[in-house]
Order: structure tokens, then sequence, then C-alpha cells
């Protein structure tokens, strides 16, 4: 099921999610990482406009991410 999560800013969901705002960069699929553009992470109408996440996606995201690394996937 669906839930309108709320967008945030890089900045506060790196607070929110414990990581850095490099390694949040870092992980999406623009740039080789498992985290989708639309789903995950928002871009805004311009170049230089700021990233919004839906933070509960990212972190189920991360999740499934670490379960597959301990499973050996």
């Amino acid at each position: 099921m669906k839930t309108n999560n709320a967008l945030v800013p890089t900045t506060l969901a790196a607070v929110l999610l414990g990581r850095s705002e490099s390694t949040l960069k870092r992980y999406r699929d623009v740039c080789g990482g498992f985290l989708e553009n639309g789903k995950h992470y928002f871009l805004g109408p311009n170049k230089n406009s700021v990233i919004t996440w839906d933070v509960e996606a990212v972190k189920l995201a991360f999740h499934k991410r670490g379960l597959q690394a301990r499973a050996g996937k």
C-alpha cells in the first residue's frame, strides 16, 4: 500500500537516515546506485533545484539492500 510520505531536502534526509549527503547522492541510480528517481528521490524543475527524498522509501531500500548483502546476493 502506498502512503503519502513527506518529501524532505537532502540535508534533512541525511540527518533522518543517519547517512551523509554525499552517500545519499552516490546511491542514486544516475551514479550507478540503487535509489531510483521518482521513487526514492525527486528532482526539482531547475538544474540547481534541491533534491527531495522520500525518507521511508529510502529507509526500506537500504534495509532491502542490507538483507541482500547478508544473504550473499
